[in-house]
């Protein structure tokens, strides 16, 4: 399975993993945040259909996010944020192979 890249309704990069449900949400967060050394830059916000979470490292924030319809996001939160998503991508399609 290719990953899978496209630009929000904003304009921003993001990147999708259909196969990261709810349920590993957590844990996959925790695995970028250590291996990428970021810092929390906003509250976990948990709603009915969704989960959002805003990391940095203190030059760029992406946002790490689930929902009922695309499932695990990363999103650039900046322009200079896109090559983090790119890298955080690459890292998830190394450590948590797409299931096919």
């Amino acid at each position: 399975m290719e990953s899978h890249f496209f630009r929000d309704a904003s304009g921003r990069l993001t990147h999708d993993r259909g196969d990261i449900d709810s349920l590993a949400y957590p844990d996959v967060c925790r695995r970028i945040v250590n291996h990428f050394r970021l810092k929390q830059s906003s509250e976990l916000v948990v709603g009915l259909d969704g989960m959002y979470w805003n990391f940095t490292d203190d030059q760029v924030t992406i946002e790490l996010a689930w929902d009922n319809w695309t499932c695990f996001m990363i999103t650039a939160m900046q322009p200079d944020a896109e090559p983090l998503v790119h890298q955080v991508a690459s890292f998830l399609s190394d450590a948590l192979p797409q299931r096919i």
